[in-house]
């Protein structure tokens, strides 16, 4: 076997590796940050707070997506129920890429928790943008 040859095989044995990993997912908050927000939306700033932002996904072929990367977007929903979704989604991995309502449905399950949403008809926007 030449050199391009055994290179060869390592590229093909790491690629099949990494393959192999778990797909993992994590919360990016992205808002939201002014204060004008709540301000606009008639929400008391003192008594109730909304995150938002998208789920973060690695460890996904790299011939398939960017850098192996994706992403699902994540609405508004109340901050206690933000954090308590990224505590649990830092622990959450896949062997195949999972769409953003499983994942849901999944958490739901899992922790008996119901996401509390900034509108009512949140989820019906999220199961439109899988």
């Amino acid at each position: 076997m030449d050199l391009n040859e055994m290179a060869e095989e390592h590229r093909s044995r790491q690629h099949k590796e990494k393959i192999k990993d778990m797909i993992t997912y994590s919360t990016n908050w992205m808002g939201p940050i002014d204060l004008g927000w709540y301000e606009a939306n008639g929400v008391d700033y003192e008594k109730v707070k909304y995150s938002g932002g998208r789920i973060d996904i690695y460890g996904l072929d790299p011939d398939k997506y960017w850098g192996g990367r994706s992403e699902h977007s994540l609405p508004l929903m109340r901050t206690e129920d933000w954090n308590d979704f990224s505590d649990w989604l830092d622990d959450f991995e896949t062997e195949e890429l999972w769409e953003l309502e499983d994942i849901l449905e999944e958490y739901r399950q899992d922790t008996g928790h119901v996401i509390r949403w900034w509108k009512e008809d949140e989820w019906d926007k999220v199961n439109k943008n899988v």
